[in-house]
């Protein structure tokens, strides 16, 4: 018999994949999982644990073993409750807490006894918020004078395709794109001799139905800052530093509790205007309150730094607006959580080698090394290391 869950606790649930199921829901289709989204739901999951307090509740696919969840709390990681039913849920919960508030997450839910139906209840979820359209929004809030251009036919998308080539590569995303997914690179020479690649961009609008035509710009730094919204009251939370590949897909994200440490000494001029941190934590909390009215939870704004043609860096301060969770908040929760001055969250392949591969290697072993702590089970796991390495000053 699961023991009683405290009253006032919050239950939490990963949905990593609500982009994907919108879109597929936009075209009256059910959702498909691979092989390697399977993967994502039931081994990255663990990532929930960065957010839950004692008495909170994560329920998960598959719990970890009892070897592991003692190294986890060998490791300082004070854990929820833990169940794989929602059924056995008995008493009541002050909040539902999942990766994103979406319709998967409130059916989730809804399969649950009395009470934790409740948690649906007079819930607002819009497929809007997950949409690129978000960013360019807010962007024109801004009075940006450069941001992405939105397209809902295929004249639209021609015309803005064409309009930025001539200032050199355009990216053309799908509204719900997500990790690297669903987005085309364009050059004039391929747009221009290949039918075959106007032929892509095209079933890209029909699938999503709305997509943005951006600038292609040189990525010299990726950030994102998180947010914390509860009615008309947004919430700045903090910074975090990514590492993404070239096409923008996320590999690590870096914290600290002095931005600076985060900053790379060629970028400290940039980060020193006084405007830049004003925009994020007094600018944009309002303007973020106005846009996704309905909507209360996590979300996170990523912005970059890039490189012009003459060489000069700019800054981009809205790059795309994460509804929902994000690696970046995992991190700054799990900052918190360890007491570390700064520290490194990644997502690694299990079979890729190098720290990931040692990290496989012990049965249920949540403490690598000094700091260093794999949230997930490494003996359940095939695919995926959910990786946190921490540093005191």
């Amino acid at each position: 018999m699961w023991p009683e869950v405290p009253t006032g606790c919050a239950l939490h649930w990963f949905n990593p994949n609500v982009e994907g199921d919108v879109v597929a829901g936009l075209r009256g289709e059910r959702p498909v999982r691979n092989r390697m989204t399977l993967a994502m739901e039931a081994e990255v999951e663990a990532v929930m644990l960065a957010g839950c307090r004692e008495g909170d509740v994560w329920l998960a696919r598959r719990v970890p073993s009892a070897a592991h969840v003692e190294s986890l709390k060998a490791a300082g990681i004070r854990l929820p409750e833990m169940v794989e039913d929602p059924g056995v849920l008995r008493d009541s919960f002050a909040g539902f807490r999942p990766w994103a508030m979406s319709r998967d997450a409130l059916a989730v839910v809804a399969a649950g006894p009395p009470h934790v139906r409740g948690l649906a209840e007079n819930r607002v979820v819009r497929d809007g918020w997950f949409s690129k359209e978000v960013g360019v929004e807010l962007l024109e809030m801004m009075g940006a004078g450069e941001r992405g251009m939105v397209c809902r036919t295929i004249d639209e998308l021609v015309a803005a395709v064409e309009a930025l080539l001539v200032h050199g590569g355009v990216v053309v995303k799908g509204a719900y794109a997500c990790a690297g997914r669903d987005q085309l690179w364009l050059g004039a020479d391929r747009w221009q001799e290949t039918r075959e690649v106007r032929e892509v961009v095209e079933r890209l609008l029909v699938r999503h139905g709305v997509v943005v035509v951006e600038k292609r710009r040189d990525r010299v730094f990726d950030f994102s800052v998180q947010y914390e919204k509860a009615g008309d009251e947004v919430r700045f939370v903090g910074m975090t530093t990514m590492r993404n590949d070239a096409r923008g897909r996320f590999q690590a994200t870096m914290v600290a509790r002095e931005l600076g440490g985060m900053i790379p000494d060629e970028l400290e001029e940039v980060f020193a205007r006084e405007e830049i941190l004003a925009v994020y934590r007094d600018q944009l909390p309002k303007m973020i309150a106005g846009l996704l009215g309905g909507y209360d939870g996590p979300l996170g704004i990523d912005g970059m730094v890039y490189r012009e043609p003459g060489g000069r860096l700019n800054w981009m301060p809205v790059v795309e607006v994460n509804v929902r969770m994000t690696m970046g908040r995992v991190a700054l929760d799990l900052l918190d959580r360890t007491g570390a001055d700064s520290g490194r969250f990644e997502v690694m392949r299990k079979r890729s080698g190098g720290r990931a591969g040692r990290a496989g290697t012990g049965a249920g072993t949540g403490a690598l090394e000094p700091g260093c702590i794999v949230l997930n089970d490494p003996e359940q796991a095939s695919e995926f290391l959910v990786v946190w390495s921490g540093k005191l000053a």
